[in-house]
């Protein structure tokens, strides 16, 4: 089965980190049987549990994965301006990025050499930047754990994240 971004989507609804079926329910207009589904899913994936009945809580990862999300949604800006650089020379290119969307722009339409991009990855730096500039654990952590391996990888990992906090 393909994920689909409107089962994420049901995280940023988790209040107190718990929520129950019929709140989700009243609140999508979906059906308790779809979001049950929904939330199966998604407790698979470790990001909730099941508490009793039709109640559901955030574990620590979909509480760190709540906050990628908010980070995404509320196009959060970091204080540190990530500033590429030529690998081969140090030399800064004149780009600077403060957050998420900044990061997908410069990187999808390649605004910084791509071969430059990849290697900023493969040596840690945005990885770096991204865990103390953002401070973001999750995407630090699918970083770490190489999950996410080449900048293509990251510009869908965005895309599809962008898709979720995007929905009107």
């Amino acid at each position: 089965m393909q994920i689909k971004p409107a089962f994420y989507r049901l995280i940023l609804l988790f209040k107190n980190d718990q929520v129950s079926v019929n709140d989700i329910s009243k609140e999508t207009g979906l059906s308790p049987s779809s979001v049950k589904k929904y939330l199966t899913i998604l407790e698979k994936q470790g990001l909730v549990e099941r508490k009793g009945g039709n109640i559901y809580v955030l574990t620590s990862r979909g509480r760190m994965y709540r906050g990628f999300l908010e980070k995404l949604k509320l196009e959060h800006k970091s204080e540190t301006p990530y500033v590429f650089t030529d690998p081969s020379t140090g030399s800064p290119v004149p780009i600077e990025v403060r957050n998420y969307a900044q990061l997908y722009a410069v990187l999808k339409y390649e605004l910084i050499n791509r071969n430059a991009a990849e290697e900023h990855l493969r040596r840690g730096y945005l990885l770096e930047w991204i865990k103390n500039g953002l401070k973001d654990q999750y995407l630090a952590e699918k970083l770490e754990k190489g999950e996410i391996k080449s900048i293509e990888d990251l510009i869908r990992y965005l895309e599809f994240h962008m898709k979720i906090v995007k929905h009107k």
